[in-house]
């Protein structure tokens, strides 16, 4: 699966209970989320949280995974700038960037996993000796978002102090579409680490992932 801005614009617009198709603003919204995602949006995984196992002759490391990584780079300006461009609007105002903010600070809390198998990579330790591992990864998942923490955070940039229906529903629809569709990858040396003499757990990093 991937972010789609179909899907994620049909998502927008039900959850607001409307008849017919989504409309060209609704689109652009879910367009900017998901451009300001892609474009912005950067994963990090600490040393430490990329997992797996050398053989004592090294080669291909076995059963890796990793998490939990970090979601860095979505901002409320940028994303703000994303819908006024892709919604059509004629400027961004404080109540856009609030609302964009909002959106982007529960995006950060959101931590990254990627399950078994699903970090490859070469281990380049020896029965005697110890040596880098080298990997990439796919189809991480993200996780840890809340429809109501993301809406607590759009009501207060936008001014307001209490969570609407409306509001909840609307950030519901966003949380779904990025749990359910997005992929994180890094890309062949995105993955590096340790592996010990004579096989044995790894220890690595990640930088550099990306979401789509």
């Amino acid at each position: 699966m991937a972010m789609d801005i179909d899907k994620l614009a049909k998502a927008l617009h039900e959850s607001q209970g409307l008849p017919g198709d989504p409309s060209k603003e609704m689109k652009g919204m879910a367009d900017a989320i998901i451009s300001e995602m892609k474009t912005m949006g950067i994963v990090s995984m600490l040393p430490g949280t990329v997992m797996g196992t050398a053989t004592p002759e090294g080669g291909a490391l076995k059963n890796g995974s990793a998490g939990p990584g970090l979601i860095l780079g979505p901002s409320g300006p940028t994303l703000a700038a994303q819908m006024v461009s892709k919604m059509g609007k004629g400027g961004s105002t404080p109540q856009m960037i609030g609302y964009a903010a909002g959106i982007t600070t529960h995006v950060l809390t959101g931590k990254v996993m990627f399950a078994g198998g699903k970090i490859t990579g070469v281990c380049g330790n020896s029965p005697a000796s110890p040596g880098p591992v080298s990997g990439s990864g796919s189809k991480g998942k993200i996780v840890g978002l809340s429809a109501g923490g993301m809406a607590q955070l759009v009501v207060l940039g936008i001014g307001q102090t209490q969570v609407t229906d409306t509001v909840k529903k609307m950030c519901e629809a966003i949380v779904n579409h990025l749990q359910d569709d997005a992929e994180v990858s890094f890309m062949m040396g995105g993955i590096l680490g340790t592996a010990p003499s004579g096989g044995g757990p790894i220890a690595g990093s990640g930088a550099g992932g990306k979401i789509s």
